[in-house]
């Protein structure tokens, strides 16, 4: 979930033409790649986020696991599946390590089989296009055209990401539920993103929960990921809670106050940096703290309650 990185060449895609362009963009990922062609298939890449769930998503996102890329050894003979030669990827994978600070070897090399993927897509097809600058060991992100019922190809295209890691933990950190008004699948994931920073924790879309300051793995997976919470928190959490964003913010308002202020804090610095709105029932305590915490608004859609005490805040400073 990469946010919109193709503004102006797609466009939010009808929940009734979802299919039928998937259908057409693995068709086209199978002439890229024709001994690839068994994992281009709603059971290998699966549906994340809201895809399928609303009369109209954003974007339409895919959970890879890393398994379907390649073996655990990258072997020669994995990647040439992609047509990828084995010495090659190494090679890239040398290059990524001598900037590298922090990234493991798996993930060096996953982000260069992920360069040899993207590279070949923009080398061999006309309909999908990748965005060489955002590639990493974790996603791909690239647009495709949109087409209708009868498999007509519209005059603009949808962003089409990839997220690869353990299918189990995609599917657990980009789950989005649906809800009434402005509150997207996306505010769940990033509000329990701030739980865990909040209590000295780093949580991972493609890998899991770990120490901010060692960097040890301490979860990777949800059943591990929810115990830690419940411990730091001194609340049971059922399935039902974490997935669903007011069942969260009801589990944080019983906390104690400054545990409840630090990781509210956390949770609006984060979405002032995030092309979404406030929601609703945060944008008081949005305004209220907005000096204190810095921010902007400056990333707040067209159409946000917010956007007036932006502009009369500017209007003030002016």
């Amino acid at each position: 979930m990469g946010g919109n990185i193709f503004k102006g060449k797609t466009q939010p895609i009808k929940k009734e033409h979802i299919l039928i362009t998937v259908e057409k963009y693995f068709a086209d990922l199978g002439r890229v790649f024709p001994h690839k062609k068994d994992m281009f298939n709603t059971q290998k890449m699966k549906f994340i986020g809201s895809v399928m769930k609303k009369d109209l998503s954003g974007d339409i996102d895919f959970a890879i696991d890393i398994s379907s890329i390649a073996d655990k050894k990258f072997s020669d003979k994995s990647l040439a599946k992609w047509g990828l030669n084995g010495e090659e990827v190494k090679a890239q994978m040398l290059k990524y390590k001598k900037r590298a600070k922090t990234a493991t070897d798996a993930e060096l090399m996953t982000r260069a089989v992920m360069k040899g993927i993207v590279d070949k897509i923009n080398a061999l097809s006309d309909n999908i296009y990748c965005d060489e600058k955002k590639i990493g060991s974790g996603g791909i992100f690239g647009f495709f055209p949109q087409y209708n019922e009868a498999g007509e190809a519209l005059d603009y295209g949808v962003q089409m990401d990839w997220m690869i890691g353990n299918l189990e933990w995609l599917e657990f950190s980009y789950y989005s539920e649906t809800y009434e008004g402005n509150v997207k699948g996306l505010h769940r994931t990033q509000l329990m993103l701030s739980m865990f920073n909040h209590y000295g924790l780093s949580f991972n879309h493609t890998k899991g929960v770990s120490n901010l300051e060692t960097k040890e793995v301490l979860a990777s997976n949800p059943k591990e990921a929810v115990e830690i919470l419940e411990e730091f928190t001194k609340t049971k959490l059922s399935k039902n809670t974490i997935k669903n964003y007011h069942k969260l913010m009801a589990v944080i308002n019983k906390l104690p106050k400054k545990d409840a202020k630090g990781i509210i804090g956390i949770y609006l610095k984060i979405l002032d940096r995030t092309r979404c709105d406030i929601p609703t029932d945060l944008q008081d305590t949005w305004t209220k703290r907005k000096s204190e915490l810095g921010l902007t608004g400056k990333f707040l859609p067209e159409g946000s309650m917010l956007q007036e005490s932006v502009k009369f805040a500017d209007f003030i400073g002016a």
